[in-house]
């Protein structure tokens, strides 16, 4: 009967062994497989994208017009609509804002009496998990002006119309981050951030390029047990 017992306890031991094993197999072939692993796995991240864009000019601008870009997808924005839905965050009196999109790029349409200085930006939640490992094919990101350009440093186009003094210097910044969130042995997160910058100097009436870049698979890919 002692026997059977000790056979009994040594099968259940390696039987343990066997599960835990398996289970770790498991979590490294759903951190190999991001980010389809995740949903096999059972886990949800909370995936939000951010935006800001920041309008800082050395003195007074009139008559502003800006087509700004939020990150985008074949034309398709989740930014974009929380502009169109008027839930920016951060808009100063006197500034508006509307959202346009076309076939390939989208747009915040800035527009204002007169603007000097203006921070302002929007959050939205996603249901699908953010690919931060690859943005430039599963994600969201400022459209490129020219087809086939290095995700990790490419132009952009925006659009600027305002009067003011020749000597005026404008800054812009763009950014946009998409981030997966969860908590499974500890809390856990990666993203990765699209930013855009560019300076002009005097009056602007048409359409410009600005430098863009991309920093992706910031962060934890692999669920340990």
């Amino acid at each position: 009967m002692d026997l059977e017992n000790m056979e009994t306890g040594r099968f259940l031991a390696v039987l343990i062994v066997i599960l835990v094993i398996f289970a770790g197999l498991l979590m490294f072939a759903a951190g190999l497989f991001y980010p389809f692993g995740f949903a096999a796995l059972g886990i949800n991240p909370d995936s939000t994208y951010s935006y800001s864009a920041a309008i800082e000019a050395t003195g007074e601008l009139t008559g502003v017009t800006m087509f700004l870009p939020v990150v985008s997808n074949k034309g398709n924005s989740p930014i974009g609509v929380e502009f169109a839905d008027g839930r920016a965050i951060g808009l100063g009196s006197g500034i508006t804002t509307d959202y346009f999109a076309a076939k390939d790029a989208a747009f915040v349409k800035l527009t204002a009496d007169k603007l000097k200085r203006e921070n302002f930006g929007a959050e939205v939640e996603v249901e699908k998990i953010i690919d931060t490992k690859n943005p430039a094919k599963n994600a969201y990101l400022f459209a490129p002006a020219e087809a086939d350009s290095d995700p990790a440093n490419y132009k952009i186009n925006v659009y600027l119309k305002y009067d003011c003094d020749p000597d005026t210097v404008v800054k812009i910044s763009l950014k946009c981050t998409g981030k997966n969130a969860w908590s499974y042995n500890g809390d856990k997160e990666n993203s990765y951030t699209n930013t855009a910058e560019l300076s002009v100097k005097g009056p602007q009436n048409g359409w410009i390029t600005a430098d863009a870049s991309c920093v992706s698979g910031v962060g934890d890919y692999r669920i340990s047990i």
